[in-house]
């Protein structure tokens, strides 16, 4: 599954993440609940679901986007480091 891909790729690179479990999937936030720039949900209930693509809102651009766990990590990257779009 893409969520558990995007979480093995955030541990391995020391990027802080929040996660929990909704509506029968999962949220992730980056950085963490009370300072979320991005937040990815990954649940039945989510378009891109049965694409295996994560829900992905980039809050800083106000849009949300269907992503693999590699592109949902591009982002994640790119904003850590004040770069957009």
């Amino acid at each position: 599954m893409e969520i558990e891909k995007l979480k093995e790729l955030l541990k391995r690179a020391n990027i802080p993440f929040n996660e929990k479990k909704i509506y029968g999937g999962t949220q992730i936030v980056y950085p963490s609940w009370s300072n979320t720039l991005i937040d990815i949900v990954y649940t039945s209930l989510a378009p891109g679901y049965k694409d295996n693509l994560l829900e992905v809102e980039n809050l800083k651009e106000d849009c949300i986007k269907y992503l693999s766990a590699e592109e949902t990590f591009d982002l994640i990257k790119k904003t850590t480091k004040g770069e957009t779009k």
